[in-house]
């Protein structure tokens, strides 16, 4: 069974210097992240049209009961890293941000959710809600590039009831359990953040900010009209399979721009022009589907076989 990338890797380059361990203080317990930043889940505008359309395809990693990360909540407890993306078997979307979207370019397609009146970007990983071609039936992860928020799991930022982002686990996830030698520690002796957890906090927090870079981006795409519904059928097998709530950049629409209107989107045009080359990716899906199956057909066959050692 694959296991877990380690959270730095993949990271933009320099991003753990940007981010230190100051970065951090406790309140009530709870480790708050400085300076005082607006709530995680940060969305982006969409155009009035599209607000009336209904999404699909799920976009946030389901996390059945998050707490904070403090010493009073965790005393006695260690965390363990998950042994694959298991976790992520029914994610068909994957919200990244725009440091994410020349990697993320490279191996899926990268698209736009609506959801409750917002565009979000994604890496399409299937075509069918509920599925997740990249996940192989042990938890491995097949493609090459994998997005930082399931790279951050069990952990995450939520906004507190202050505004303030904190630092949170997946109590749900079985990945806390008593501390012994196969745990990792939250906390050093003198209360500050053990170094493997301050360096997932290190990745969320790029995350984080990443996302106001990601927000005028897509605010200047939406606002000029150039994200439309994608209309996009996957083959898979021996079907064609419709991808329902998804949206992109309309190249047509792009090239109709006039001068003020290039002006305007100036700074997205980068994120604007990788997501188009990111649909050059639909194949891959269908080639994770066919991967996929044939690894479910190899694992089958293994489980069938009678175990000589017994």
């Amino acid at each position: 069974m694959g296991k877990l990338v380690p959270v730095s890797a993949n990271t933009p380059e320099k991003a753990g210097d940007r981010i230190g361990c100051d970065c951090a203080r406790r309140t009530h317990g709870a480790l708050v992240v400085e300076p005082a930043m607006p709530p995680v889940a940060v969305m982006f505008p969409v155009s009035p049209p599209a607000r009336q359309e209904v999404a699909h395809l799920q976009v946030e990693v389901v996390m059945v009961s998050v707490v904070p990360v403090d010493r009073e909540g965790l005393a006695g407890k260690g965390w363990r890293r998950p042994p694959g993306y298991s976790f992520a078997k029914n994610e068909a979307v994957v919200a990244i941000v725009a440091s994410e979207f020349a990697k993320a370019a490279l191996t899926l397609p990268i698209g736009f959710v609506e959801q409750s009146g917002f565009f979000v970007p994604v890496m399409l990983t299937s075509p069918i809600p509920g599925r997740n071609f990249a996940v192989g039936p042990k938890g491995e992860w097949f493609p090459s590039y994998v997005p930082a928020v399931l790279r951050a799991y069990p952990f995450s930022l939520r906004a507190s009831s202050e505004g303030k982002a904190t630092l949170s686990i997946d109590e749900d996830s079985g990945l806390i359990a008593p501390a012994d030698d196969t745990t990792e520690k939250f906390f050093n002796e003198d209360g500050s953040l053990a170094p493997t957890v301050n360096e997932v906090l290190k990745l969320l927090r790029h995350i984080h900010e990443n996302r106001v870079v990601t927000n005028q981006a897509v605010v200047a795409l939406s606002d000029a009209g150039v994200i439309k519904r994608w209309n996009l059928v996957v083959p898979v097998d021996d079907r064609e399979v419709p991808v329902n709530g998804l949206y992109s950049v309309d190249e047509a629409a792009l090239t109709e721009l006039d001068d003020a209107g290039l002006i305007a989107i100036r700074k997205a045009l980068g994120l604007a022009y990788v997501q188009l080359v990111s649909t050059g990716q639909v194949t891959a899906l269908s080639r994770l589907a066919s991967l996929r199956e044939k690894a479910r057909q190899v694992l089958d066959r293994m489980s069938s076989q009678p175990n000589l050692q017994q």
